[in-house]
């Protein structure tokens, strides 16, 4: 049975420790779900990136990724979490690594993100920017994250019985 589900969906929202900054990732329109995986895993998405770091915004609408992608994220976030240690990378194969993050854990449950963002790679224009959070802002990410998972499965698709 294939799983319901009503678009838009939220993917992640990642906030920092202040609660204004964040990285939000929405889900507006899935390709080839449940026939066709990408090669980069799972199932081809455009979405809408948002990005708040200080004064600086972002706020893309022809952001496109995986699903695949998406729950690598999930599984490295769950390592760190677990842990509270390690790095969590977030690259995009799209449109030549247009948008990309890390998150390091460093001490007492904290962790630095950094990452930077081009609308159109082609132009020398690149926001590079970098958030404060702690393991109590990665617990959400992680709960988003496992939906997604649930719904549209690994890199290898949903599995339909």
């Amino acid at each position: 049975m294939i799983a319901v589900y009503e678009l838009p969906i939220r993917a992640f929202s990642l906030m920092g420790s202040n609660g204004e900054e964040k990285i939000e990732i929405t889900i507006e329109e899935i390709f080839g779900f449940p026939d066709t995986t990408s090669y980069a895993g799972g199932y081809d998405f455009k979405g809408t990136l948002i990005i708040h770091a200080g004064c600086y915004k972002v706020y893309s609408q022809n952001f496109f990724s995986t699903t695949g992608e998406l729950y690598n994220l999930y599984i490295s976030f769950l390592k760190c979490y677990d842990s509270l240690t390690g790095i969590v990378k977030y690259p995009v194969a799209y449109l030549e690594n247009n948008f990309e993050f890390k998150l390091e854990m460093t001490q007492a449950g904290h962790a630095i993100i950094s990452g930077n963002f081009r609308e159109y790679p082609h132009l020398p224009n690149k926001l590079v920017f970098e958030i404060g959070t702690d393991q109590t802002c990665i617990k959400k990410t992680i709960d988003d994250l496992k939906q997604v998972e649930k719904l549209f499965g690994g890199n290898s698709g949903k599995c339909i019985v």
